[in-house]
């Protein structure tokens, strides 16, 4: 399954470089570095002899205790380390509360929500309904709203496609892109003005997308008021609800008739998900 979850965790980041291109002139060094330890030790034994053997016994002693405090520093992070996965993996083990059961049921369940003036793509009479709820800054979406155009050239009239704006990625907020895109659709540009935006990039950046407007041949008057418009806040503001009524925390997500997926299923599986719907009509 192919999603992005939003998880309160912090972000690691890891670089591995894969290549590495020896100089030539390294090789004729590699005897003399390879010997280099062995002239250092060397060179050092004359001035351990000339040490004084208190003095050794006394630098001994001290590099014991440096060292043996360091173990039990790395002893206590361990078990520090440890107690933490411990309690993770007991937690895991719990059986699901009733919240979380509530959430399964939830799901399990056939969904209804209010579509009206959401953006639609094919007829709304159509045997298969999907509601697909959309981030603009999960590319997996992205991903999705690509496949979901193959499906609709494969199946024609038999797929309705609505498109639910579910910024999760953000928490609810609206970046520029949405009522960009919800002004697009009133002129009959949707899913053009989302391509755009996908391929570029340009969720947060409200000049690049009067520039798509533009692109599109859009009226950049309507346009511009669409965006600013009353209709357009509350639009977006419903759709947010509807996505947290079904309890959605992880996008892309879609309602198939009615019934919960999650993830960015690949055309062959939803082939077969939208034949056996319309088989079922």
């Amino acid at each position: 399954m192919k999603s992005c979850i939003v998880l309160p965790t912090a972000k690691w980041s890891f670089s591995l470089k894969k290549s590495f291109k020896p100089r030539s002139d390294c090789f004729r060094w590699f005897p003399l570095i390879a010997l280099a330890p062995s002239f250092a030790i060397a060179l050092s034994m004359p001035a351990l002899a000339a040490s004084p053997p208190n003095q050794r016994d006394v630098s001994q002693s001290d590099s014991i205790a440096v060292l043996s405090r360091k173990i039990d520093s790395l002893q206590s992070m361990l078990e520090t380390r440890l107690g933490r996965i411990e309690a993770l993996l007991r937690s895991i083990a719990q059986p699901p509360t009733r919240e979380h059961q509530h959430k399964s049921d939830a799901r399990d369940s056939l969904h209804s929500i209010d579509i009206t003036d959401l953006p639609t793509i094919g007829s709304p009479n159509a045997p298969v309904r999907l509601v697909f709820f959309f981030d603009f800054r999960c590319g997996f979406c992205n991903q999705l709203h690509g496949t979901l155009k193959a499906l609709r050239a494969e199946f024609g009239q038999s797929l309705c496609v609505v498109y639910v704006p579910f910024p999760l990625m953000d928490n609810g907020a609206i970046s520029p892109a949405y009522p960009a895109a919800m002004a697009a659709y009133r002129q009959g540009r949707f899913a053009e003005m989302v391509d755009l935006v996908y391929r570029n990039g340009t969720a947060s950046d409200s000049l690049a997308l009067q520039s798509h407007a533009l692109d599109l041949k859009l009226d950049i008057n309507r346009f511009k008021q669409d965006i600013a418009s009353k209709s357009t806040s509350q639009l977006l503001a419903r759709s947010w609800k509807s996505g947290q009524a079904v309890r959605i925390a992880a996008v892309p997500a879609f309602l198939l008739n009615g019934r919960y997926y999650e993830g960015a299923l690949p055309f062959e599986s939803l082939k077969v998900i939208i034949q056996t719907a319309i088989a079922n009509k």
